[in-house]
């Protein structure tokens, strides 16, 4: 006679596993929110996590489980906005709050804290929290950390000053803007110096950042000449970053970065020359931009340049149309006040 199977119980979960699906379900909610397209099934997901998480936020911001939690705030944040939604800037500032306002800083064994310190200043950018943005990245930039790290996040301190400075021009305060673009410039140059050094050692992986922070410097090359500097070569350098982008493998460079870049060139196309032909190149360049970042959170100076290419080739129906459009969706993002909105709206 067979003997019967003893009964199995069901397997208890481990203590873990709801740690380990958390994450899972982070990096899910990242891609899906980068795809452009998914916006609504990563905050599904988020909006679980973010309930989950929540009693983790109030702890020690040095703790691992608490900077999940924060991490996992500022993706739902980011998410919010990139839906239209204006909770999401309420998001990013009360994680602001948390972290410690523009005084936010990481002890010295605080090196994930200091990471989400770091990737949370573009967000601050981006929300028009230009003053926070730049003074926790130099902090976090002048923490003991590698060569590497320390080059890529100083080419952050220059991009978070450079769009500072465009929040300033955009004010009409250009006197404003040109010492914040100066010392971007003098920054930027570094970093780009201690990539390209970096690549010729060998380290190929510095290729990306060394474009990044090559882009970095010729946005602010770029701004300088908006306030009346020359710059000769800045097309001919635009162009040739462009096409070095391209030749990279796909998985380099992000959406992004490229539109950005795209960009630049547009506005150079109005900057050197008033032709009507160039201003036909500046408005399918500044075009392709916008629609290549879709729903990522949008920097004020590309739709501000768009609806002035627009000007420039004799739509001003199309322009007045553009800029409604482009002033509420900036004001999800950077709030109502902003000099970007209201030069938008008064052209609508």
């Amino acid at each position: 006679m067979p003997k019967l199977k003893k009964k199995v119980e069901p397997e208890t979960p481990r203590r873990d596993a709801h740690a380990d699906w958390a994450l899972g379900a982070y990096h899910r909610a990242y891609i899906l929110t980068k795809s452009r397209r998914n916006v609504d099934a990563a905050l599904r997901l988020l909006e679980q996590l973010y309930s989950m998480t929540e009693p983790a936020r109030d702890g020690d911001l040095v703790d691992g489980a608490t900077v999940f939690a924060l991490r996992v705030q500022r993706r739902y944040g980011l998410a919010l906005l990139r839906a239209g939604d204006p909770r999401g800037r309420d998001e990013l500032l009360d994680l602001l709050a948390r972290l410690g306002g523009r005084d936010a800083d990481a002890p010295s064994n605080g090196g994930p804290l200091a990471r989400l310190l770091s990737d949370f200043c573009a967000d601050l950018s981006n929300i028009a929290c230009h003053e926070e943005a730049v003074e926790i990245a130099k902090r976090v930039a002048a923490r003991e950390i590698s060569a590497h790290r320390e080059a890529r996040r100083l080419g952050n301190v220059a991009a978070w000053m450079l769009q500072r400075a465009v929040y300033a021009r955009l004010s009409g305060d250009a006197d404003g803007a040109a010492p914040d673009l100066k010392d971007a410039l003098v920054i930027a140059r570094d970093a780009v110096r201690a990539h390209e050094k970096f690549v010729a050692a060998g380290a190929a992986y510095e290729a990306m950042p060394f474009r990044e922070s090559r882009a970095i410097e010729l946005s602010v090359r770029s701004e300088l000449v908006q306030l009346g500097e020359h710059d000769d070569e800045l097309p001919r350098e635009l162009s040739e970053l462009i096409a070095a982008t391209e030749r990279a493998e796909s998985w380099e460079e992000s959406y992004i970065q490229k539109a950005y870049r795209v960009g630049r060139l547009g506005v150079t196309h109005l900057q050197y020359d008033r032709e009507r032909d160039a201003a036909w190149r500046a408005r399918i360049y500044l075009q392709l931009a916008w629609d290549s970042l879709g729903n990522a959170l949008m920097r004020p100076w590309l739709p501000v340049a768009l609806r002035d290419a627009m000007l420039a080739t004799d739509d001003a129906p199309g322009a007045a149309v553009f800029a409604r459009i482009a002033a509420d969706r900036l004001a999800v993002q950077c709030s109502a006040e902003h000099p970007a909105v209201r030069l938008l709206r008064a052209a609508a």
